[in-house]
């Protein structure tokens, strides 16, 4: 038998540089997407077409003598390190002023800057396992589970160690040595198998049982189901909370640790179906009670049903997987089920459905699983397999079409005015108190009011929600030095929700907004007149308000051309810290006239947003006052925001009207490479 250490230590390194590189690269360019939750599931299609690739290749490659497999594969690998080290290209943001599609954009740039390496590491996995069936004549499963392991590892360094300690190119630069200790582990399994019998001698020596059609049927579904369940509870949770690698990281290795497990032999069948119950069970109540119950409980209730989930699935995989000569096959085919999984998340959902209905689709096929055990089921006729698979999808299907159609029926005193989906999340216009005299109209992403407006034409230019009488950004356009001198000003204004900060506006003023997503646009104008009843002009651009204000700001003549900047750009309540970092504020402070104010709203049920912006105000020089209110009227919501200006006598007056001056509270400052959020979680 062969020495296992080079094996080992090849599949543990390859393993945990693969996984290393999704939040690497994702993360540099997420600011480019304007931070949006689908940047992360439109990488995952990526990642998950790489390993598709991959596996392909490495099943094409088994069918070639183990020697030169070895031999072919380190070529390819060595070849590789020229396009080292993973930092994506400039050229690949986005250039007009709203891309058609984003989600091919993400991927293209990721497969251009590490398409190659990324194949050739995910075809390693299964050609260090196929090598050592073909030369020990034992089953490699423990490898499998060995490089789910070092998976699961980088997954918890990226978060816990290496982002909080090493800039972008930094982590690109440690990547590059990690690959090149897996190379010179390569090559020693290399050396190891130089000798080993014929692949096809190998295979004819077998009587395993070659599977058919509906064993391949039953391996792709099954996966595509985890995979599904992975991006689907993934944008559950940025969408709430914010879009960092932590919160995507979570679920990725919770999906990781289920294939350990599984494949390890761990857990029962019983005891995953256990999970999964209770999993569904929690995430329904707090999906119910979602007010009442804390950020942690409602991530741990998705996180164990996604656990409970895949467990029941992969679970299946095991039981149902071939012996060790069938593994390429095998492998590809749970590839496959990935992407075709991610990418129905990521790319088809978006178009089909209004809300995030995929997730209790996907809860729903699980269950089927559950109940109707695939391994249990005579599948070496390929009907019996496709059958089963039919089985599984008509009851999902049907939940489906009813939460699609539940989603957009009216009930009680709201009636539900339009909804719609894109790249960028759910958007919901809905309409309250209908038969009141203070019936009113709500913009919402996801579950979270963006703006609102009174239904009287009496009443429709009172600013309301956030930005009502004697809020932050009230205060800052009242108390604004150019005001207070009757003079007229020019603010911009990044997020545009309803339009509910045009009520602001004065003859002779100018607001610019800047959206990043066309469809609020579309919303705000046919349903909302805050933008056409402004007494001031207004304008939208529509596209990443950074990247708008640089292209702006790149000519010194343009410096200085607001006199205020509000910052007021969420997706439900997850935070785009790409626009509270060191390198976006220098761009406000070109925008920014030398008296002007920058008022920075950080309302947010889990993240305590206050500290970056002290930070940013001290590096910056500025003064900060943060203005807080809560709910007075039916037309107002408690709001939090802190105001920068270097002008003395405007604070003065924003204390006057409640204004707070921070004291020594603590601070911190985010840069593009360097943001975490996991001291902030309140």
């Amino acid at each position: 038998m062969p020495r296992p250490l080079p094996f080992q230590v090849a599949t543990f390194v390859g393993a945990f540089l693969l996984f290393l590189v999704q939040p690497i690269l994702a993360k540099q360019i997420l600011p480019w997407f304007g931070g949006a939750p689908a940047v992360w599931t439109a990488s995952l299609v990526f990642f998950q077409l790489g390993l598709t690739a991959g596996y392909l290749y490495a099943h094409a490659l088994s069918r070639l003598d183990v020697k030169w497999q070895a031999r072919i594969h380190l070529v390819l690998l060595v070849t590789a390190a020229a396009t080292l080290p993973l930092i994506v290209s400039a050229t690949w943001q986005p250039v007009a002023a709203a891309d058609a599609s984003p989600a091919w954009r993400v991927v293209l740039a990721l497969a251009a800057t590490a398409g190659i390496p990324y194949v050739l590491l995910s075809a390693t996995a299964p050609l260090l396992q196929s090598w050592w069936h073909g030369t020990s004549r034992s089953e490699p499963y423990r490898l499998y589970a060995l490089s789910n392991a070092g998976s699961l590892l980088a997954l918890v360094a990226f978060p816990a160690v290496l982002e909080p300690v090493l800039t972008v190119p930094r982590q690109a630069t440690f990547w590059t040595l990690g690959y090149a200790t897996f190379v010179i582990a390569c090559g020693l399994t290399a050396w190891i198998v130089r000798g080993a019998t014929s692949r096809h001698e190998a295979d004819r020596a077998e009587t395993d049982r070659r599977p058919g059609a509906g064993d391949y049927v039953i391996w792709i579904l099954l996966s595509a189901c985890g995979s599904g369940l992975l991006s689907a509870t993934t944008n559950q949770l940025s969408q709430d909370v914010a879009v960092v690698p932590l919160l995507w990281l979570l679920p990725l290795s919770v999906y990781l640790l289920t294939f350990i497990l599984t494949f390890g032999g761990y857990l029962p069948r019983q005891g995953s179906r256990a999970l999964f119950v209770i999993g569904a069970v929690a995430a329904l109540l707090v999906t119910i009670f979602v007010r009442s119950v804390p950020l942690l409980w409602q991530v741990a209730a998705f996180i164990a049903l996604l656990g409970g989930a895949c467990m029941v699935c992969h679970g299946e995989l095991v039981a149902s997987r071939p012996t060790g000569s069938r593994l390429t096959g095998f492998y590809l085919a749970i590839s496959a089920g990935g992407t075709l999984g991610g990418a129905s998340v990521a790319l088809l959902a978006p178009r089909l459905f209004t809300s995030f209905v995929e997730l209790p689709l996907l809860v729903v096929v699980a269950l089927m699983v559950a109940l109707i055990p695939p391994s249990r089921v005579e599948t070496k006729q390929g009907l019996s397999g496709i059958t089963l698979a039919l089985l599984w999808s008509m009851p999902a299907i049907a939940l489906g079409v009813a939460i699609a159609v539940s989603a957009d029926t009216s009930s009680g005193r709201t009636s539900l005015v339009e909804a719609r989906r894109d790249f960028f999340g759910v958007l919901r216009v809905e309409d309250h108190a209908v038969e009141d005299p203070q019936a009113w109209r709500g913009l919402y992403s996801g579950r979270v009011l963006h703006g609102l407006q009174m239904k009287q034409a009496a009443s429709r230019r009172t600013p309301t929600s956030y930005y009502a009488a004697g809020s932050g950004v009230a205060v800052a356009f009242e108390e604004h030095p150019r005001r207070f001198a009757n003079r007229t000003l020019k603010a911009a204004v990044v997020g545009l929700g309803a339009g509910t900060i045009a009520a602001w506006g004065r003859e002779g003023d100018e607001i610019v907004f800047y959206e990043l997503n066309p469809s609020v646009l579309d919303l705000a104008r046919r349903h909302f007149t805050f933008l056409e009843d402004s007494r001031a002009r207004t304008h939208v651009v529509i596209g990443d308000a950074r990247l708008s204000l640089e292209r702006e700001m790149a000519g010194p003549a343009n410096h200085g051309t607001y006199d205020l900047i509000a910052v007021d750009a969420f997706s439900g309540d997850a935070v785009p810290v790409h626009l509270l970092t060191r390198e976006c504020f220098s761009v406000y402070l070109r925008a920014l006239a030398p008296s002007g104010v920058l008022a920075i709203h950080i309302s947010n049920l889990h993240i305590d947003l206050a500290p970056p912006v002290r930070g940013l105000a001290a590096e910056a020089g500025l003064s900060a006052v943060q203005v807080k209110t809560s709910k007075t009227t039916d037309l107002s919501v408690a709001s939090n925001w802190i105001l920068l200006s270097a002008d003395a006598a405007f604070l003065e007056r924003a204390i006057g009207r409640g204004g707070v001056r921070f004291g020594t509270q603590p601070q911190v400052v985010w840069t593009d490479h360097y943001n975490s959020i996991v001291r902030l979680l309140r």
